[in-house]
């Protein structure tokens, strides 16, 4: 067991994100597998790049608060409000931008294979 209390999170740098907080709440690892949680806080504005899901992971994103506007290769832009998911699989190509007038609260959670 690995008790994390909300303002214990670790903070990081997160390539391509822009305008908010990121922390590291979780991490486990097996040969096989690892696992991360991590809550990031976008205000206004804030968001990720495109980038592609790279081979051998999958991202899967909560909405905690706010919302999240999508641009995805392929498809068509949308929306996520508090309490919406998406699961990314590899080769996925994602952007997002809080396009809210309130600070957007994601939690992230990814597994990659070893």
């Amino acid at each position: 067991m690995n008790i994390v209390k909300a303002d214990k999170g670790v903070s990081y740098e997160a390539a391509g994100h822009h305008g908010g907080i990121y922390l590291a709440l979780q991490s486990a690892a097996t040969e096989k597998a690892s696992l991360a949680v991590n809550l990031s806080h976008f205000d206004p504005g804030g968001g990720c790049d495109p980038a592609v899901i790279p081979a051998g992971m999958t991202l899967c994103y909560f909405v905690v608060k706010g919302q999240l506007s999508f641009t995805v290769t392929g498809e068509e832009p949308f929306t996520l409000q508090a309490g919406d998911s998406v699961l990314w699989a590899p080769g996925d190509e994602r952007g997002f931008v809080n396009d809210g007038d309130q600070v957007a609260d994601l939690l992230v959670v990814i597994v990659k294979e070893n």
